[in-house]
C-alpha cells in the first residue's frame, strides 16, 4: 500500500510533466519528418500507448489495493466491537443466572462496597474476573497489533477509550481488584500487565 501512495504521489506531482512529454514526444514526432516514417509512427503509438497503459493500471492498481485496505481495517474494527461486547455480554448473562452475585454487580456497576463477608462466593467472583480480562487481554493485543500493522484511528482511540473507561469503573471494586490480582500472578499476559501498570498502577 505505501509503495503505491509513493507512486501515486510522485504522480500527482509530475502529471502534468509527464502527459506533457507523452503528448509532446507524440505530436512532434507526426508533425515532423521523422514522424511521417510508417515504423516510427507505429512505435510511438506503442510507446504512447503504453505510457497511458501504465498509468492507468497504476492508478487501477492504487485503488484496488485502497479499497482492500479499507475493507481489512473495516473487518479488524468489527472484530474489535465483537470482543468488547463478548465482555458486557458475558457480564451480562453471568449476573443473569447468578442472583447471588448482585453484590458483586453492585460493587462493579453502582459503587456500593459489600461489607457482609458473609455472602461472598470467592470462586464466582473469580470465574467473572477471569472472563472479563481474558477478553481484555484479546482487546489490547489486537489494539495494539492494529495500531502497530495500521496507525490509529478515529475508531481504534474510541475503542481504546470505552476500554479504559470499563476498566475504571470496574478498578473501583475491591472484589475486582483482589481477583485481578490473583489473574495478574497466574494467567496475565505481559501486555495486560502492562497496561493495568500504565493506567492503574496494578
Amino acid at each position: 500500500m505505501a509503495q503505491f501512495e509513493n507512486i501515486i504521489n510522485y504522480i500527482k506531482k509530475n502529471i502534468f510533466f509527464i502527459i506533457l512529454i507523452i503528448f509532446g514526444l507524440h505530436f512532434i514526432y507526426f508533425k515532423s519528418n521523422i514522424g511521417k516514417n510508417p515504423k516510427v509512427k507505429t512505435l510511438i503509438s506503442i510507446y504512447g500507448v503504453s505510457a497511458l497503459s501504465l498509468l492507468l493500471s497504476v492508478f487501477g492498481a492504487y485503488n484496488a489495493a485502497k479499497i482492500n485496505y479499507v475493507n481489512t481495517i473495516n473487518s479488524q474494527i468489527s472484530y474489535l466491537n465483537q470482543l468488547f461486547q463478548n465482555i458486557t455480554q458475558s457480564i451480562s448473562t453471568f449476573f443473569t443466572n447468578n442472583k447471588n452475585m448482585k453484590y458483586f454487580y453492585d460493587e462493579l456497576y453502582n459503587n456500593i462496597e459489600n461489607t457482609d463477608e458473609t455472602i461472598r462466593d470467592t470462586n464466582l467472583e473469580q470465574v467473572l474476573t477471569n472472563n472479563i480480562l481474558i477478553n481484555v487481554d484479546a482487546l489490547i493485543n489486537y489494539i495494539d497489533s492494529f495500531k502497530i500493522t495500521s496507525g490509529t484511528n478515529f475508531q481504534i482511540k474510541v475503542m481504546e477509550e470505552k476500554l479504559l473507561k470499563l476498566l475504571k469503573q470496574f478498578m473501583r471494586s475491591k472484589i475486582f481488584v483482589e481477583n485481578w490480582k490473583k489473574f495478574r500472578s497466574t494467567i496475565a499476559l505481559k501486555w495486560t500487565v502492562d497496561y493495568m501498570e500504565l493506567y492503574f498502577n496494578q
